[in-house]
């Protein structure tokens, strides 16, 4: 965590004891710091998965992607 936030130094031993004012500077900081995570991992799974398959128009060519019969199994 970055200087000056609330989460630096013992924040864990008094979280209980923090003002409303801080625990909600203190959630802000948080969703600031898991949003930047799922967009870099959104970036990086969207990445991959163009890696893996490149974009198509046609929608045939893709309708049975992912769709595997077992033996003896129904679709």
């Amino acid at each position: 965590m970055g200087g000056g936030r609330i989460m630096d130094g013992d924040w864990k031993s008094n979280w209980e004891s923090m003002t409303i004012d801080d625990l909600s500077v203190l959630r802000e900081q948080v969703h600031e710091i898991l949003r930047e995570r799922l967009k870099a991992k959104q970036a990086e799974l969207e990445r991959r998965l163009q890696a893996l398959a490149p974009v198509s128009t046609d929608v045939e060519s893709t309708k049975g992607l992912g769709r595997r019969r077992v033996n003896g199994a129904h679709a």
